[in-house]
């Protein structure tokens, strides 16, 4: 393996800016998809299952040929440091839909569109020193696998999206960097329920709701699966997630919904049935709470395939034995 002595990492921010330089939601099968050699880079990555599964390979840096896999699963997003060793794996017969964000660390000179570093300044050093995040940023594997207990999925959406309207005015240069900085909040509140719970109880309380949004879920039968009382599972499911059960079962929804917004033709009142709303204006309500448009509008504006990769930024590839 060759190393790079220059190789920047979460930990290593002081007062770098990250720039956004590669992206794409769009889908991947075992036909189209040829696969990929392992490989390593300095931008930091981040990839989220919308839909269907794959096989994420890390190579471990101090075995040079041990190999660990994840299989991703739908609202699950991996999160890779720079200078990661990984693959993305098609098994035979698996399809899945994802986003991908890609960022290169940049002095506030090299990236800077319109100024809007003078108007408006992150401190990434602290964000990944003093939040959630620092579980990255210390994270000796140099990745971290989570599931989306939050809005981390419709936060990328809203950053692809921005990106590929273009930055062409100061104003969405700011769009551009909330929606960057919300992303990385999400993503703080998913490690926040990691490390608060994953509680058993919330987990598994998620694994519920997910299997069982698009039915008139009550809360009792959420506290009866878990094995706790309403109000106790109450309160703690809004103190680790910072969200309410309801509230979670109507943001699956919302966020179950848009791949039927973009692939599909049927109607918005068929669409906010499907997954689980009583009525279109409750669906128009939820979806536009979370993704500031109604879903009419989304349908509109959205380009169901987004694929942008920066020609100028190189991947550095490590040969295995079983390639050789």
């Amino acid at each position: 393996m060759t190393e790079n002595k220059n190789q920047l990492k979460f930990k290593d921010l002081k007062n770098q800016v990250l720039e956004p330089v590669s992206y794409y939601m769009k889908p991947f099968n075992d036909q189209t998809y040829p696969g990929m050699s392992m490989h390593y880079h300095q931008y930091f990555e981040i990839m989220y299952t919308y839909s269907g599964s794959y096989t994420m390979q890390m190579l471990d840096p101090d075995a040079p040929n041990k190999i660990k896999e994840i299989v991703m699963q739908p609202g699950q997003f991996i999160l890779f440091d720079g200078y990661v060793y990984h693959r993305m794996i098609m098994e035979k017969g698996a399809s899945a839909f994802v986003y991908n964000m890609e960022f290169e660390p940049r002095t506030p000179a090299e990236y800077n569109p319109f100024g809007i570093n003078e108007l408006m300044s992150i401190n990434h050093a602290t964000l990944f020193r003093d939040t959630n995040l620092s579980a990255i940023a210390q994270n000796k594997e140099g990745y971290i696998v989570l599931s989306d207990t939050q809005l981390v999925g419709a936060a990328l959406q809203e950053l692809i999206l921005l990106l590929t309207e273009g930055i062409n005015s100061l104003e969405d240069a700011c769009s551009v960097k909330l929606a960057q900085t919300r992303l990385f909040i999400e993503i703080s509140k998913c490690l926040n329920s990691l490390a608060s719970g994953s509680v058993s109880y919330i987990r598994k309380a998620n694994a519920y709701l997910q299997a069982n949004y698009k039915r008139n879920v009550k809360l009792d039968e959420v506290a009866e699966h878990v094995g706790l009382s309403k109000a106790y599972l109450q309160r703690q499911y809004k103190k680790h997630t910072c969200k309410t059960i309801l509230e979670q079962i109507n943001a699956l929804r919302v966020t179950n919904a848009v791949e039927l917004l973009i692939r599909s033709d049927l109607p918005i009142g068929k669409i906010a049935a499907h997954v689980g709303f009583h009525n279109k204006n409750q669906f128009n309500y939820e979806f536009k709470k979370i993704y500031g448009m109604p879903p009419s509008e989304y349908r509109q504006s959205h380009v169901a395939t987004v694929d942008h990769h920066c020609t100028i930024h190189k991947s550095y590839p490590v040969l295995l034995d079983e390639e050789e």
